[in-house]
């Protein structure tokens, strides 16, 4: 082209002719290795003259077409007409593969390079569209019915690896081939877009090349859109203090996938609980609480409890809730992502379905490229993330221990699937039922579920041992009473009398001192508010306001313990924590403990609630294979662990 001819060009033009230069791809009907339809071309130019030109100019495409679909024999046509049959699948079968719209969101926050190379072309299609306005459908209704404005997000932390170095490196090529393999889609659409026409626009190469703009387009439409509908985005690190400074944001989600974050420290006119020295005498110590670290659980209100997302993953992990404006805007939102995502599916699907000049073979080779990219792209995201710390049979330090020890309690949200929740209610309220008109003397059972998977992984993490290790205690079915009722604040195993040299004493051999020997949780079968807790209470002696405190009276810094049904408290039971019980509302919460072997201090505790006395006729008969064989080893550990001791020989932790 002479020099004056590139001058007139216009910029884009312009690039477009610098990018056909450099592939060295020109604009062709079919591929130009195929010589029987670059015969046909070649003869419809022949035979073009001024008055009925032929080209890829506005006006002369139609009649290039035409001629070459009229010169080309019968069995390459029948060729080509397969190719485009097989290449108008690809859309379909990569929105299969391909990532949920909400996925897809979801992943920008930690990794925008990946949720792009993702959605190129591979937005998955939605279940149903429109579903989200099916209130009458109880399985399509928003995750928190009571917080409709209000998801929360939880995004695992990769666990921290000997090497930074090599898991950084790592990352970094997982990221680049996963860059490279969507390059590769997208030159696979430019490549075929200058092989191809579409029929009614087969002026244009670019045609197919704007699906995965599209794709791009969608998802920003839909961050932008998210961002719009918001009214606030709160970031929040399981490991980090209730008070940490300064707060997280969204660079430290960006920065995930290439290290782990490390905890930070409380605000610094704070005094972090677990920092106060338990070796002073009671004067000093009470002296330092009054100074401050009470006020440290000030920062600890309802909505920022310490939760650690199991089963599934029990690391850390961080919390993205996000508070939209109105109330029916999530419902909003993901319709109308879901029905752009439909709307680019439908684009890609016409393009192909309209595409001329393709043969079998060469749309074969297109639809293996792209499936097989997308597919390791895929591939590739769950390697990068093989590294979570998601191991849940590890007994280990992760989250949950550090936040019990820490805060002296920890929820677990949905440590019972729902679906198992009108099976456990029925057999609840038979329990009771039988319970309360005498009918049935034994109140305490054992279910299966105390010696379930989940149950047991928790407890031994909590307790940093073996599942070999645990021994059978205590499992009680709490119910709602006749009348309004109220326990007094207390410890557990402290007496209310104790002096602050005693209570120190106590509090010692728990979590924070030599090791603890049991676990003890509520498991919610409906929505309880029925404990309430000082948060950190734990680890410390109590204050001189506590002390003089009434029995029911409200505790500066006391939190409320608010369980939806299937979740679970796990919580120190020193730590300062009383009951409020209310006729009028149902309740069914499993309370129960477990313990370590070994123990020497629990007996007490364990033993002198009878169960030693009992224990030995439960009838583990129904319960099969691992289930069974896990209940009679812990049975068997118990009773060794109480041969020769009754209640009357073990005492009492309180006098009532």
């Amino acid at each position: 082209m002479p020099s004056s001819s590139l001058r007139s060009l216009s910029p884009l033009r312009f690039l477009f002719f610098l990018s056909g230069r450099v592939y060295a791809i020109p604009r062709s009907i079919g591929l130009l290795s195929d010589s029987r339809v670059q015969a046909a071309v070649q003869e419809c130019y022949d035979q073009a003259n001024s008055t009925n030109p032929v080209g890829f100019d506005f006006g002369q495409c139609p009649a290039l077409v035409g001629c070459v679909l009229s010169t080309l024999p019968p069995d390459v046509s029948a060729g080509m007409q397969s190719g485009t049959n097989i290449a108008s699948l690809v859309p379909t079968i990569l929105a299969l593969i391909g990532a949920a719209p909400l996925d897809l969101v979801q992943l920008a926050f930690v990794s925008p390079l990946r949720a792009i190379a993702t959605c190129v072309f591979g937005v998955g299609l939605p279940v149903g569209l429109f579903r989200q306005f099916q209130t009458h459908l109880p399985h399509l209704a928003d995750k928190k019915p009571d917080e409709p404005t209000s998801r929360e997000w939880i995004i695992p932390v990769p666990k921290p690896n000997k090497s930074g170095a090599f898991r950084l490196l790592k990352t970094i090529l997982i990221d680049a081939t996963i860059v490279a393999l969507a390059s590769v889609m997208v030159w696979r659409n430019v490549a075929l877009g200058l092989q191809t026409v579409v029929t009614w626009r087969c002026e244009y190469s670019w045609l197919l090349l704007c699906w995965p703009v599209a794709c791009v387009g969608w998802l920003l439409i839909a961050l932008a859109l998210l961002y719009a509908l918001t009214k606030k985005i709160e970031i929040r690190y399981s490991e980090d203090p209730p008070n940490a400074y300064p707060p997280r944001n969204q660079l430290d989600l960006v920065l995930l996938p290439y290290r782990t974050p490390r905890p930070r420290h409380p605000a610094h006119d704070r005094v972090p609980l677990q920092d106060m020295d338990r070796t002073v005498s009671s004067q000093s110590t009470t002296s330092r609480i009054n100074k401050g670290v009470v006020n440290a659980s000030l920062a600890l209100t309802p909505a920022s409890m310490p939760q650690v997302h199991f089963p599934g993953v029990s690391g850390p992990v961080f919390y993205v809730n996000i508070i939209m404006r109105y109330g029916d805007s999530w419902r909003w939102f993901e319709s109308t992502i879901e029905a752009l995502a439909v709307g680019v599916y439908l684009y890609a699907t016409f393009v192909l379905t309209s595409s001329l000049f393709l043969s079998g073979e060469q749309a074969m080779l297109y639809a293996t490229v792209m499936i097989l990219s997308l597919s390791a792209i895929r591939i590739l995201e769950g390697y990068a993330t093989a590294d979570l710390a998601n191991n849940p049979s590890a007994c280990s330090m992760s989250a949950l221990r550090p936040s019990l020890l820490k805060d002296g309690f920890v929820i677990i949200p949905s440590l019972l699937p729902r679906t198992s929740l009108p099976a456990l209610r029925t057999a609840a309220a038979r329990s009771t039922s039988l319970a309360r008109s005498s009918q049935w003397p034994h109140i305490r059972t054992l279910p299966k579920h105390y010696f379930a998977d989940d149950v047991v992984r928790v407890v031994g993490e909590l307790l940093d041992c073996g599942e070999e290790e645990l021994v059978m205690e205590l499992y009680n079915l709490l119910v709602g009473p006749d009348r309004d009722f109220e326990l007094r604040w207390h410890r557990d195993d402290v007496p209310a009398t104790a002096t602050a040299e005693k209570e120190m004493e106590a509090l010692g051999r728990g979590w924070s001192g030599s090791g603890q020997g049991h676990a003890q949780w509520n498991l919610a079968l409906f929505d309880d508010e029925s404990l309430v807790v000082v948060p950190g209470s734990h680890c410390r002696v109590r204050t001189e306001a506590e002390r003089d405190a009434g029995p029911y009276e409200v505790l500066e810094g006391q939190v409320v313990v608010k369980l939806e049904a299937g979740d679970a408290v796990f919580y120190d039971n020193n730590i300062l924590h009383r009951g409020v019980y209310e006729a009028g509302r149902e309740r069914m919460t499993l309370h129960g403990s477990m313990g370590r072997s070994g123990g020497q201090k629990r007996a007490r505790n364990v033993l002198q609630h009878g169960i030693g006395e009992w224990v030995g006729r439960c009838d583990f008969g129904n319960l099969d294979g691992s289930i069974g064989k896990r209940a009679e080893g812990m049975r068997a550990r118990l009773m060794e662990f109480g041969r020769g001791r009754t209640a009357e020989k073990v005492g009492y932790s309180h006098a009532d």
